[in-house]
């Protein structure tokens, strides 16, 4: 079974191993119990070693839990999911 964490590191959520749909959800309720809902997210993917659509569904999960947050270090895999998907802008992927 795959294995994914997300840690709070200097205001940034870091997620790190191989997200699926197993464990996405582990992830999700870890990060919101992380950072308070009034405060801007900072989703820094950069440690993320894999990743299929659960990764695009936890992105679009958190957007709409903080419209103030920005996903950094999006894998080119998880930004041509969210491009087939029509999820580039919404999510503000570059």
């Amino acid at each position: 079974m795959k294995q994914a964490d997300i840690t709070l590191e200097n205001n940034t959520l870091q997620v790190s191993g191989e997200l699926d749909y197993f464990n996405v959800m582990s992830v999700y309720n870890k990060g919101l119990s992380l950072l308070p809902n009034d405060q801007q997210a900072v989703v820094d993917f950069s440690r993320l070693q894999d990743a299929n659509s659960a990764g695009v569904a936890l992105m679009i999960a958190w957007k709409k839990r903080w419209q103030n947050v920005e996903f950094r270090h999006v894998s080119p895999e998880l930004k041509s999911i969210a491009t087939v998907s029509g999820l580039v802008e919404l999510l503000a992927l570059s």
